[in-house]
């Protein structure tokens, strides 16, 4: 209200001089002339408050020109708009300086940077950790310091709902892990987490089991020689050596399977993060799986294809966890009902479920299934022959592949597992 008021007084003021002026002139025969004086002295009087206008503004901190009507409403109005982003400048700089001094001494790297991707700040372990600069740096864009193609496409799609793991430097086999947050107005706040650590153990782990399983492979064979042997010539003997020589062959049967599981997840687990340069047809690759179990399930796997859409991946691996599916659905369900096999696309997505109508799984039990050796029912595994193995192979295949896996049970309805491979694997 009081501009208001400030503006109408100040138009009224300047019509009723320009009013005075244009009588004036009309008495004195001039009115023209006095009619442009007075507006030439209104334009000089706004111009000289735009001169203190601009030279107050361009001092910090400078006090307040005195002045009245509109040029004072403008002057307190300009005042106390500075004054309340000065207040909300210095509570987002103590913001920004709380989190900077909680950062500082946090041991993975902090990066922040602006909405254009250029470094506003790091903490001491992103200059030890990524080599950034402090304060050279600042102002940099990241993706041009950090030049991971893997890593630039993961920053650049804005898509950061789980973390991305990268090799940061393969000379000194350096593997980090990076999560993202929006923070502010277009700033982004990055965490980068040194890992190189835990990838060397779980490689390690893994080439031991390789290691381990490739040296028990031969003597297990020469076990299996002897066993059968005995078997071929104990066809009239004593009956009860002939049983346990049967039970011993049929164990050896599964420690070969299981030999056969590790030295196959070892070996899916040291390509993991290869690039894979084949395209898969996977309808074919589920009837060629189907012609493979029919001689010892018959006609139990139902396929129905409603994509022709092929898949960037290794045959091989596919292959694995598509049929460790299959073969998981076939055994954990009665004989006599079928398994279905759907292979179709899913909004963006291509979906592969594989529905069974079994026992069906306890929720608590879904989080782990794919734990290696972990089982549902130890005397159902111990009838099927599983090795526990067969869906932690299925997890690593689809990590590979860029999918996830997906499990619906319910006890006494069956389970469905999914490979969801997501939009740009074909």
């Amino acid at each position: 209200m009081r501009r208001d008021r400030a503006v109408y007084r100040e138009i009224w003021l300047i019509s009723a001089f320009v009013l005075f002026a244009a009588a004036l002139g009309l008495l004195l025969d001039l009115a023209l002339e006095f009619i442009t004086v007075a507006i030439s002295l209104v334009i000089g009087f706004w111009i000289y408050q735009i001169k203190r206008l601009m030279s107050w503004m361009s001092i910090p901190g400078a006090d307040i020109p005195e002045s009245v009507g509109i040029w004072g409403v403008l002057y307190d109005t300009i005042y106390r708009q500075t004054r309340i982003n000065e207040r909300a400048k210095a509570r987002l700089q103590s913001s920004i300086d709380y989190l900077r001094s909680s950062f500082a001494s946090v041991r993975d790297a902090v990066v922040m940077v602006d909405k254009n991707g250029a470094i506003e700040w790091s903490n001491q372990a992103a200059r030890a950790i990524l080599g950034l600069r402090h304060p050279e740096d600042e102002g940099e864009i990241l993706i041009n310091l950090i030049r991971d193609p893997e890593f630039v496409a993961y920053f650049l799609s804005e898509q950061y709902l789980e973390p991305f793991y990268f090799e940061f430097n393969s000379a000194d086999d350096i593997h980090l892990e990076v999560e993202i947050s929006k923070f502010g107005k277009g700033a982004t706040l990055l965490f980068f987490k040194d890992i190189t650590a835990r990838v060397r153990a779980d490689r390690m782990r893994s080439d031991f089991a390789g290691n381990v399983s490739h040296e028990l492979r031969t003597p297990l064979t020469v076990i299996k020689g002897y066993v059968q042997t005995l078997l071929t010539h104990s066809s009239g003997g004593d009956s009860s050596v002939k049983k346990a020589l049967t039970k011993t062959d049929i164990q050896i049967v599964r420690m070969e399977n299981l030999i056969t599981d590790l030295l196959w997840l070892a070996r899916i687990e040291r390509k993991k993060g290869r690039k894979h340069d084949s395209m898969i047809d996977i309808e074919g690759l589920l009837r060629e799986i189907q012609e493979g179990l029919v001689e010892i399930h018959g006609d139990r796997i139902r396929i129905q294809a409603d994509s022709s859409r092929k898949i960037n991946g290794n045959r091989r691996e596919l292959y694995s966890a598509i049929s460790n599916l299959i073969l998981n659905a076939l055994n954990y369900s009665d004989v006599d009902t079928l398994v279905e096999v759907i292979w179709r696309e899913d909004g963006g997505s291509d979906r592969l479920d594989v529905k069974d109508s079994g026992i069906g799984i306890e929720a608590s039990h879904i989080p782990r299934l794919t734990e290696r050796f972990y089982r549902v029912d130890e005397s159902r595994t111990l009838q099927t022959g599983g090795t526990g193995l067969g869906l932690a192979i299925v997890k690593h295949v689809a990590g590979s592949h860029d999918a996830r896996l997906e499990v619906a049970s319910k006890q006494g309805s069956g389970s469905t597992f999914s490979l969801i491979f997501s939009a740009g694997n074909d």
